[in-house]
């Protein structure tokens, strides 16, 4: 009977409860619609996913008429990137938002279940919980083997400007693994946006990386900051590599070491990138026994921020921009660490380091990074009467009575001079030319290399393909420096005995075995960022034969002494 009594009172209560679970099941659902999408879905190996993390991703499109920007494929297309095979690092293992489901081609897999291996391109479905279906695609899954990873892995909000802000300091986390996956380093770092041309027409961006302290990253030589080159221009993925490790052969001194690695931004795949010690006196692949900057900052107790600067006989070929300094340490003859940059960039762009102009050319001072009036008053001085100098019709300085020999360290920009028309480097306009004056010492030393992306077989800007027969455009100091027979001599000379047995042993081992550890993360890269120039594998090879036959172009008029119609681009002269 009280059962009876309270029924209508039990239904009038159950029966909108009901209703209401419905009701809310449907807003939970729609809610994990619009929410919750493929790229919200990552792998992960090992015991943990902290640093091995990789999320879903599409790949990047050129947008039209632009270099410079890209846009997410806005098909149904998505791709797993991971850094290792499964017999290198185990097995991967789903992380699925919610109590979602992924279905694979055909199979439901929940959180945490094992990826399924051998995936082609195949059927994906985002499932609820409530076995609605949010959303359809296709999954193609790539393994980029035999390479170190390099993981970044910042603040949300950080995460959006990386690729966007060029100057931002960002704090991140860094975590290097070696080829087999396992941890080679982690630590804190600061990262963001870096280069010129690199980042200003390039979708693909280059960062740097400035870690606390010198720290050895997979097996180089210890440093402070590096850099992550893109290499976009670059679809050989070798020019700066090659460049690279042929100096440090040659003996050329301060080359930056570099590692091709796969690199991840929270736990977003951004491709095959080339980790390199950067041109730098603060912690990079220089290494000066008298710094400046140290030096600045005892004589001015530490300075803090940045600080004023002045410009002097703006608009000639006297300018100079220095820092306002109000002391000057004992001794100001070095080091100092220059670099020839583009006519007119410095003051467009407004450097915070200081410049000065010459007769011929524009040169920043990269170090010390602030550099009082009296510094940049000293250095723009030596530097103009070496260039009036090395421009003389005999080499010799009028006013001085010194030549180019007096001034300049002819081994190092005989060996300069000489790599560079051996590969072909043609971006001689500024930027990424260097010299640098050790303290007490009256020479200028030319170097350490940097930015190959204009050499070799192609030049991405233009589109102009080089022949391995081509002239080198050399221009500026270098083209000025052939005409002499004393310099010329040297040139052919280190040719001969030292990089000609150089090339042949990176023909050898180098060259082979790096395009051979690279092809699957081309593979990945090619499909991350819609390359359109064919197979990347196939371009590498490019690069190798190239070398090969620019090798035996200089070999013959160098060593052999044949005829050859193509003497005088390889002489220069």
């Amino acid at each position: 009977m009280k059962v009876r009594k309270y029924l209508p009172v039990m239904l009038f209560v159950v029966i909108p409860l009901i209703f209401l679970s419905f009701v809310f099941a449907d807003v939970i659902d729609n809610r994990e619609e619009v929410n919750t999408d493929f790229d919200d879905i990552a792998v992960y190996y090992g015991d943990h996913d902290f640093g091995n993390k990789v999320y879903m991703c599409q790949r990047f499109i050129r947008k039209p008429d632009t270099y410079s920007e890209s846009i997410k494929d806005s098909t149904n297309s998505y791709f797993l990137f991971l850094p290792y095979d499964t017999d290198t690092v185990g097995d991967y293992r789903l992380i699925l938002p919610g109590n979602m489901r992924l279905m694979i081609d055909g199979t439901v897999y929940a959180d945490d279940a094992v990826l399924p291996i051998g995936l082609a391109t195949v059927p994906i479905k985002l499932i609820g919980h409530s076995g609605k279906t949010q959303s359809e695609g296709n999954l193609t899954v790539y393994y980029g083997n035999s390479l170190p990873s390099i993981f970044l892995i910042t603040s949300r909000d950080d995460g959006k400007l990386i690729f966007t802000e060029r100057y931002a300091e960002l704090d991140a986390v860094l975590i290097t693994t070696d080829i087999e996956g396992n941890q080679d380093m982690a630590t804190s770092c600061k990262t963001g946006g870096r280069g010129g041309s690199s980042w200003e027409i390039c979708p693909k961006r280059p960062l740097k990386i400035n870690l606390p302290e010198n720290m050895k990253l997979l097996g180089m030589t210890e440093a402070r900051k590096y850099a992550l080159l893109a290499n976009y221009m670059d679809q050989t993925n070798m020019k700066n590599a090659i460049a690279f490790t042929a100096a440090g052969r040659f003996g050329m001194r301060f080359s930056p070491e570099c590692r091709h690695v796969n690199l991840y931004v929270n736990g977003e795949y951004e491709g095959l990138y080339l980790l390199a010690t950067r041109v730098n006196a603060r912690g990079g692949c220089l290494g000066f026994d008298d710094d400046l900057d140290v030096a600045n900052d005892i004589a001015n107790n530490n300075m803090i921020g940045i600080p004023d600067s002045e410009i002097m006989y703006e608009g000639t070929r006297d300018e100079i921009k220095y820092s306002l300094l109000k002391n000057n340490p004992p001794d100001i003859t070095g080091s100092y660490l220059l670099e020839f940059e583009c006519e007119g960039k410095p003051q467009d762009e407004n450097y915070e380091i200081s410049w000065f102009t010459t007769p011929n050319q524009i040169i920043t001072i990269d170090s010390p990074h602030y550099a009082s009036k009296e510094e940049t008053g000293y250095i723009a001085k030596y530097v103009r009467e070496a260039e009036e100098a090395v421009y003389s019709d005999d080499g010799v300085n009028k006013s001085t009575g010194l030549s180019y020999r007096d001034y300049l360290d002819i081994d190092s920009w005989s060996r300069m001079c000489l790599l560079n028309n051996f590969l072909a480097l043609q971006d001689y306009s500024g930027g990424s030319l260097f010299m640098y004056k050790n303290a007490g010492d009256d020479k200028l030393y030319c170097g350490p290399v940097w930015d190959y992306d204009k050499s070799l077989t192609d030049d991405f800007y233009s589109g102009k393909k080089f022949d391995y027969t081509d002239r080198t455009t050399l221009t500026g100091w270098y083209d000025e420096l052939y005409r002499f027979d004393d310099v010329f001599e040297n040139i052919r000379d280190e040719y001969v005995r030292e990089l000609s047995p150089v090339i042949d042993d990176m023909l050898e081992d180098y060259v082979p075995s790096t395009i051979e550890s690279i092809s699957a993360a081309m593979e990945m890269d090619n499909a991350r960022w819609s390359h359109e120039d064919g197979c990347e594998a196939a371009r590498a090879k490019e690069a190798y034969e190239w070398l090969t036959n620019r090798k035996k172009l200089f070999d013959s008029v160098w060593i052999d002494g044949e005829p050859n119609e193509y003497a005088d681009n390889v002489n220069h002269r």
